[in-house]
């Protein structure tokens, strides 16, 4: 059994490694209870690519250098996307992929010819598709006195929050990010993410004074009755957001009388 551990580099040895061994792979975590961990382990980290790669073209008579060369950096930017997916299947989506590429080249992988690639890729938009969301839905509010912290509670499906909070910093210049997740919290400060207890931060979102009125009676101070077009609001605030955001309660008020 090959393992690797959760990154693009140790992928790509993993899958680069099972075809030429003809053995599965598997990522590290993942490698307990299955059919084969009672097999001897070949951790994928322990190769380098060059020797991969060299093997791979003695073997099959393929070039794969591509692999090592700056066009490469797409397709690691996308595992990277797609290993923040939770989709319970994103590995298996991620080596065949990989696989398809090896076969047929890059472009073939990043273009979405084959099914396995195109789920691949949906994988990474999606995860892209949240952080671009959330940076136009998140709302900050100040940590009691402390006006060089920022907390929010954000609504994600993905692991993201890091990727969002690193898109949030130029935006607070000198400002203390905090986003409280469902069963921790990140904290962003001078450049760096790292988790923070939660516990503080629920209690203070909890009691404070809520500003979901004030939005709420600016949302309708901008609303037009004789205008309203549900299916374009859905397009910039989606439904599965409507119970986590002020003006999502007006919406599924508007949808409900268009019914």
């Amino acid at each position: 059994m090959i393992v690797y551990s959760p990154n693009p580099n140790s992928i790509i040895k993993a899958c680069l490694l099972s075809r030429l061994r003809q053995q599965p792979c598997q990522v590290k975590e993942e490698n307990k209870h299955t059919l084969f961990c009672g097999q001897d382990e070949i951790p994928a980290d322990s190769f380098t690519l060059e020797q991969l790669i060299a093997e791979y073209r003695r073997k099959y008579n393929k070039e794969l250098s591509w692999l090592i060369k700056k066009e490469s950096s797409r397709l690691y930017g996308r595992i990277n996307y797609a290993l923040r997916s939770s989709s319970p299947a994103r590995f298996a989506v991620i080596e065949n992929a990989l696989r398809d590429s090896f076969c047929y080249g890059l472009d073939y992988c990043l273009n979405s010819i084959s099914a396995d690639c195109r789920k691949f890729n949906n994988l990474g938009r999606e995860v892209a598709h949240e952080v671009r969301r959330m940076m136009g839905l998140i709302r900050f509010s100040v940590f009691g006195e402390d006006e060089k912290t920022l907390v929010a509670v954000p609504r994600l499906y993905h692991n993201t929050a890091d990727l969002i909070l690193k898109k949030f910093a130029p935006r607070y210049p000198g400002c203390k990010l905090v986003l409280v997740l469902e069963k921790k919290a990140l904290c962003l400060d001078n450049g760096t993410v790292f988790p923070v207890d939660a516990a503080c931060f629920r209690s203070f979102l909890q009691k404070k004074d809520s500003l979901a009125g004030v939005w709420e009676e600016y949302y309708r101070s901008q609303y037009i009755e004789s205008r309203k077009n549900i299916r374009l609001a859905g397009q910039h605030i989606p439904q599965k957001y409507w119970d986590w955001l002020t003006e999502g309660k007006i919406l599924e008020e508007a949808k409900k009388e268009k019914l």
